[in-house]
């Protein structure tokens, strides 16, 4: 478990394992998925309000 432990910690298990000849498909796949992420933040995060704007409604006293 230290040996785990320290090969996280020191990058060694970061290191690419890739095969020269598949690294334009790696870069492919990075930036897809990078422009996935852009795209599907803003969705996320109005979900997110619109979900505590609920619970917040949801929690108020009414009089």
């Amino acid at each position: 478990m230290l040996a785990l432990a320290a090969a996280i910690y020191s990058g060694l298990l970061q290191q690419p394992v890739v095969p020269p000849i598949l690294v334009p498909l790696d870069d492919t796949a990075n930036s897809a998925s990078k422009q996935s992420l852009m795209l599907s933040s803003p969705s996320f995060a109005t979900a997110r309000l619109i979900d505590r704007g609920i619970a917040f409604v949801f929690k108020a006293e009414w009089n």
